[in-house]
């Protein structure tokens, strides 16, 4: 049976670790969206140096998915999110969205088990 300073530890070893993944999560998403194969280079045409932007408009396959849709089945037209299968097919062979969306996906699991750690840490304070 472990010791009351022992739970604390591996808490707090979770918890740092937990911590470093979701950084490292924020660094993949980032990554990923600025990859997108719908950004178009200027490559310092302009002279204002090199300058990334979606022509027409558009957003990245990443923010199409997450910008979801209005449907207006009901009454009042409601805003809902894709399913899993439909981003999927939305961000197509997008590797770089792709790569964000799978961050995102990572970072929300992490994030709940880090609201769990804390919940630990906090009973093992109690616990004192």
């Amino acid at each position: 049976m472990k010791t009351l300073a022992e739970k604390a530890l591996e808490a707090c070893k979770e918890y740092d670790r937990l911590l470093k993944a979701i950084h490292q999560n924020r660094i993949d998403i980032g990554d990923g969206s600025s990859a997108c194969d719908r950004i178009v280079e200027t490559g310092d045409l302009d002279g204002y140096g090199n300058v990334q932007y979606i022509p027409d408009g558009k957003d990245t396959h990443l923010g199409e998915v997450f910008k979801g849709y209005i449907s207006s089945e009901s009454f009042e037209p409601e805003h809902h999110h894709y399913s899993e299968s439909k981003a999927l097919e939305i961000i197509g062979d997008c590797e770089g969205c792709l790569k964000a969306y799978k961050a995102v996906q990572e970072r929300k699991s992490n994030k709940k088990k880090l609201g769990a750690i804390k919940r630990t840490i906090r009973s093992i304070a109690r616990q004192a």
